[in-house]
C-alpha cells in the first residue's frame, strides 16, 4: 500500500488530536486511543502543505501545496467539519509559510509578516512586520488585556516581543528583546499560561527558559554535547514537563514542576530519555495522560508522530518504545480511507 508524502504534522492545543497535511488531503487523528476521526480527501481540497486545528472544534485551517494544489499558496482556507466544505478563504499578498489556530486568533505567517485574524469572523486584526522568518517561528501569548507576539529579532539568536494592543492603540513602547542564543533560532514555544517561553537554536544542545514578564533566564536545559537538529519542542498542558525530539533518535523529557529540576554536574538534565526505533526521522511529540501519580515522575505518556507515517508511544517505565505502528494500519483497520 503506497504512502502519501506527509508535509506537516500539527497537534491541537490540548494535544489530544493531531492533523496530517499530505498529498492525500488532511487526516485528523485522535491521540488516545489512536483512531482516525476524519479524512478530508484530495478530491475535495487538493493536496495540502500546512494545517492547523482549532482544538476539538469543527474548524480546520489549511494551505494548499504540491503536487495537486487546489488553491494558491497565498490563500488560507477554513474548512468546516460539520458542513463538510470550505467556508472562508483569506487571500494575502505573498506566499504563506505557517499557520496557527487558537480560540483567540488565527495566526498567518509570511516570510516578513505575521498576520492576526479574528477566529470567529476571520476579520483582519493586526499585521506585524518581521525580519526574514524562514522557519515561520512565532508564539502568541493571549489574555483579556493583550496579545503579545514572540518571534525572531533582527540579530541572530534573539527573540523580539511585541504587544499588539499597545501597537494598535499607538501607545508606543519599544519592543523587548531576549538575547537567547548565539545561533539561529529553531523553536519559540510558550507554556499554557504564557508565563514561560522556551527557545532552541541550530546547535540543538540546549533549551533556554525565560520568564515572559521579566525576561529573566530561569533555566538552561541540556540535551547533549553534540550538535543536532531539534524537530519538536513542547510543554505539557500543566506546564510541569517539556519534551524535545531530535535527529539523534531520542526524546528527552524535562521536569519543571515542584522542587528543583534534575541536576547532573551542575547542569539540568532530562528525567527521561527515550530511544526511537529509527534515527534521523523527523517527529512531532506531545503528551497524553496516563495513570502514574508519583510527583516528580512522568505522569503522562509521550507520543511521537513520525514523518515516516509512524505512531510511537513511550511511558515512564520503559526507555524504549511501548507502542509502535504505522498510521496506515491505524486507519485501515478501522475501515477508514487510507494514506
Amino acid at each position: 500500500m503506497p504512502k502519501s508524502t506527509i508535509k506537516q504534522i500539527s497537534f491541537n492545543n490540548h494535544q489530544d488530536v493531531f492533523a496530517v497535511a499530505s498529498d492525500d488531503g488532511i487526516h485528523i487523528i485522535n491521540v488516545k486511543p489512536v483512531y482516525e476521526m476524519k479524512h478530508i480527501k484530495t478530491k475535495q481540497i487538493g493536496s495540502v502543505r500546512l494545517v492547523a486545528l482549532r482544538d476539538r472544534t469543527n474548524l480546520v485551517a489549511f494551505v494548499s501545496g504540491n503536487p495537486m494544489p487546489k488553491y494558491a499558496s497565498n490563500v488560507v482556507m477554513i474548512y468546516d467539519l460539520q458542513k463538510n466544505k470550505p467556508i472562508v478563504d483569506i487571500t494575502l499578498d505573498s506566499a504563506i509559510i505557517g499557520i496557527k489556530f487558537t480560540d483567540s486568533c488565527l495566526v498567518v505567517i509570511q516570510e516578513r509578516n505575521i498576520q492576526l485574524f479574528d477566529p470567529d469572523s476571520f476579520q483582519w486584526i493586526h499585521t506585524e512586520a518581521t525580519e526574514y522568518n524562514k522557519r515561520a517561528l512565532v508564539a502568541v501569548a493571549v489574555d483579556q488585556r493583550s496579545k503579545v507576539l514572540f518571534y525572531p529579532g533582527r540579530q541572530v539568536g534573539t527573540v523580539k516581543i511585541s504587544d499588539v494592543q499597545k501597537a494598535d492603540k499607538l501607545l508606543y513602547k519599544a519592543p523587548s528583546i531576549i538575547r537567547a542564543h548565539e545561533n539561529g533560532l529553531t523553536h519559540i514555544v510558550l507554556n499554557t499560561h504564557s508565563t514561560i517561553v522556551a527557545t532552541a537554536s541550530e546547535s540543538g544542545t540546549v533549551v533556554k527558559l525565560f520568564e515572559t514578564q521579566t525576561l529573566k533566564l530561569l533555566h538552561t536545559l541540556h540535551r547533549g554535547a553534540d550538535t543536532c537538529r531539534l524537530d519538536s519542542l513542547r510543554f505539557s498542558n500543566d506546564a510541569k514537563f517539556l519534551n524535545l525530539s531530535s535527529d539523534k533518535g531520542t526524546i528527552h523529557v524535562f521536569y519543571l514542576g515542584h522542587g528543583a529540576p534534575k541536576m547532573f554536574n551542575g547542569r539540568i538534565t532530562s528525567i527521561n530519555k527515550f530511544t526511537m526505533p529509527v534515527t534521523g526521522v523527523r517527529t512531532e511529540c506531545a503528551f497524553t495522560m496516563n495513570d502514574v501519580k508519583n510527583r516528580g515522575r512522568l505522569d503522562k505518556d509521550v507520543v511521537a508522530i513520525g514523518y515516516d507515517s509512524t505512531y510511537q508511544r513511550y511511558t515512564d517505565s520503559n526507555s524504549n518504545v511501548e507502542d509502535y505502528e504505522c498510521l496506515t494500519d491505524v486507519v485501515s483497520r478501522r475501515g477508514f480511507c487510507q494514506f
